[in-house]
């Protein structure tokens, strides 16, 4: 039977439908952002490193790690074998100071090795281009060949170039300290990358690994130790474990989880907030608004007081 005298149901109801339409997907825009958000830390913090890192066990500050010797050089092939491991690569850190002739900068100076995936920093690039690193290059301090020296070009930040006023093309003065001296060393930037990463971008200057080599007096197939890549993040803790029981006891394996536990507890968060849960309980609370609301409005005409309206 046709309701008589209108009420306010039907315009409440409309309005209540676009608001709930409108907050639904402002809230899964919303939590799309946030995963969106989580993965690109996740990769920018992966590829400024890697999944799982393996280095000396008594290895401590990454500015000054103890290396993996030359004969370890065969384990890699063991790691590769892995179930689960994608690639393995070699690299090497150590602390170091840029000068300009206003300017000192701390910096890490992060060795790779020819070969290395630079699809990460090629899509953080800003400026110029990516160092070239020869496959053919002689070790030695006191190497007569330039042509087979390790490259001197580097990839610096936007903020380290900023702060130092330094530009692509330009000679960067770093110096290393190493045996009680410092050994300077005349780096040409090839090029800038940005990735928005604050701790990542203010330390970080990419070059040669066997620039490292060299400065240190490490024996050819020395490296400061092995970043591996997995096929499948979710089983990073499995592969891991693999990894482990394949290397010595002096040597360990670090999943980037536990080499940065406060990131990925935050990252985890996000994670789970999952739009579904938030849509259907929203839905659910309104759906209930909407029941009452009738309740109530059929009451009006039929003439009875609503419950507790006394």
């Amino acid at each position: 039977m046709p309701r008589k005298g209108g009420g306010f149901s039907g315009p409440l109801t409309s309005v209540a439908v676009v608001g709930i339409a409108l907050g639904v997907v402002v809230m899964v825009m919303a939590v799309c952002i946030l995963r969106g958000f989580r993965e690109d830390i996740t990769d920018k913090v992966v590829g400024f490193g890697s999944h799982i890192t393996v280095r000396s066990y008594a290895a401590g500050a990454e500015y000054d790690a103890i290396p993996i010797p030359a004969e370890y050089s065969s384990l890699r092939h063991d790691v590769e074998a892995v179930p689960g491991v994608r690639c393995v690569q070699a690299f090497a850190t150590k602390g170091a100071m840029v000068k300009t002739d206003d300017q000192i900068h701390g910096i890490i100076f992060r060795g790779l090795e020819p070969g290395y995936d630079t699809t990460f920093f090629a899509s953080c690039l800003v400026e110029g281009r990516l160092p070239e690193f020869s496959e053919d290059s002689d070790y030695s301090e006191n190497s007569e060949n330039p042509e087979k020296s390790p490259s001197n070009e580097v990839l610096v930040s936007a903020d380290i170039a900023s702060k130092l006023g330094l530009h692509v093309g330009d000679k960067m003065r770093t110096y290393f300290w190493q045996g009680g001296n410092y050994r300077a060393r005349a780096f040409t930037i090839s090029g800038i990358y940005r990735t928005d990463l604050a701790e990542m971008d203010e330390l970080y200057v990419m070059g040669d690994l066997r620039q490292l080599v060299r400065i240190n007096g490490w024996e050819d197939g020395t490296v400061g130790g092995w970043e591996v890549l997995v096929d499948d993040f979710s089983q990073l803790d499995q592969v891991c474990t693999g990894i482990l029981q394949v290397l010595p006891y002096d040597l360990t394996a670090t999943t980037v989880r536990d080499a940065n536990p406060a990131l990925f507890s935050w990252l985890d968060l996000l994670s789970h907030a999952h739009p579904g849960h938030h849509v259907h309980r929203v839905l659910r609370g309104h759906r209930k608004c909407f029941v009452d609301n009738d309740i109530r409005e059929e009451q009006h005409h039929r003439g009875v007081e609503s419950p507790g309206s006394q």
